[in-house]
């Protein structure tokens, strides 16, 4: 993203903030190289069969109830950040004010809005081992991607609220980093989810 202060980010314990390395704008886990420190997070942890390595354990329960409180939430931010895309095309400054809600006293925030937040204890919960004393590059990467689509729900809310004409172009950019953000948070925290724990996420389409 375009912040270099880190104000803005959702939270600063991420990959880049940790390293000064940007992971790819688009993660394809199977497609990076298993011999290069740079982008391999995972190593070469033998697999079981609930999706954990040997490498960072972490409990089936602990996947299970994370992705039970979270997994919902973070699917339907999804959606409505699709719909938003659909929106934006359309240029419906109506749609995209209720998809962009921010809620108020009493009232929250629409799923597109809160879906990062959502997505960062997601990620907590599938990927952080209480028997490690550190963060693996799992998370930090998972992390990563979260600041990303917060970053990109974020600048469409600001472009949408500021001066007229409204910048559809730089909203439309926005947008397609959001999908991208997305589709690399869920090609992270999928390799966690095993049928045992829920059912994978699925890509977004731009």
């Amino acid at each position: 993203y375009i912040l270099t202060d880190r104000a803005g980010a959702l939270i600063q314990t991420d990959f880049y903030f940790t390293t000064g390395r940007r992971p790819p704008r688009v993660l394809n886990v199977e497609n990076l190289p298993k011999d290069d420190p740079k982008w391999n997070a995972w190593g070469e942890c033998a697999k079981d069969a609930n999706g954990g390595n040997a490498c960072t354990y972490i409990p089936l329960k602990q996947r299970y109830d994370a992705y039970s409180k979270y997994g919902i939430s973070v699917a339907a931010g999804a959606e409505d950040f699709v719909a938003l895309g659909s929106a934006l095309k359309k240029k419906d400054l109506s749609a995209v004010g209720f998809l962009l809600d921010a809620g108020d006293k009493g009232r929250s925030p629409g799923a597109a809005r809160s879906a990062a937040r959502r997505a960062l204890l997601l990620a907590d919960g599938l990927l952080i081992s209480a028997n490690s004393g550190s963060l693996g590059r799992e998370i930090l990467v998972a992390r990563y991607y979260v600041n990303e689509i917060h970053f990109a729900t974020e600048s469409i809310a600001t472009i949408m609220d500021g001066a007229e004409p409204v910048d559809w172009a730089a909203a439309a950019d926005a947008w397609r980093l959001g999908v991208d953000s997305y589709n690399s948070f869920f090609a992270v925290v999928n390799t966690k989810i095993a049928p045992k724990v829920g059912e994978k996420f699925v890509a977004i389409r731009a």
